[in-house]
């Protein structure tokens, strides 16, 4: 199971799954829940519009749209499964523009998607300056907040975004389809886990005290 593929209506989560894992296999994407994470990161799993009229998964802009040979209308007037197809499109340009190069990690993918002249960069490579447009819209992404945004920084946003108990080195290795990650769950899915085996426990206990009660009597 993929990381945040709970965030995807459920009837459409299988083939959500599917259509991922291909779209990576297609671009030499060693690990699906890299693409996942950065969708996360990106727009929460959600076809939605953010401030500056990007649209879907991987905010898509309105002139990467025109790239892509759809306008910005007519991408939102598309199924999500359509709009994968744009998303996959645009990656596979990306990797064009690199040689050829395929992202090996998570972060590498995040740079090609959100800033492709950052792709494989050194930490310090600066993306925005105060006094920017591009600043003012990633300005969050200045965690010590010298002015600048730095590849080391952006690293540390999609880490910040990988769910609770996450492995982080993953975001660094292939995907291991002989292993299975319980760090792949979701806080939601440890509460209900976790609520479970209390909710048993204390069933335990008052039945041990009712039996003794019995036996005592």
């Amino acid at each position: 199971m993929l990381v945040y593929l709970g965030n995807i209506e459920k009837e459409n989560q299988n083939e959500f799954e599917i259509v991922v894992r291909q779209i990576c296999k297609d671009c030499k994407i060693a690990n699906p829940n890299w693409l996942m994470i950065i969708m996360y990161a990106e727009s929460n799993l959600r076809l939605v519009s953010n401030s500056i009229g990007a649209y879907g998964y991987i905010q898509i802009t309105p002139s990467t749209a025109l790239g892509l040979g759809i306008s910005i209308t007519e991408l939102r007037k598309l199924s999500w499964k359509g709009y994968m197809q744009y998303a996959k499109a645009y990656i596979q340009e990306r990797i064009k523009d690199a040689n050829g190069v395929a992202p090996s990690s998570a972060y590498e993918l995040y740079e090609l998607i959100h800033y492709p002249i950052s792709y494989r960069k050194p930490d310090s490579y600066v993306l925005y300056s105060e006094g920017s447009n591009a600043y003012s819209g990633n300005k969050a992404l200045d965690y010590n907040k010298d002015g600048k945004v730095i590849n080391a920084e952006v690293k540390q946003f999609i880490d910040s975004k990988c769910p609770i108990l996450y492995d982080k080195s993953m975001l660094l290795k292939p995907e291991d389809s002989n292993n299975y990650y319980y760090q792949n769950y979701q806080v939601g899915n440890i509460i209900v886990s976790v609520s479970i085996v209390v909710l048993l426990f204390v069933g335990m206990q008052i039945f041990k005290k009712r039996n003794f009660k019995i036996k005592k009597q």
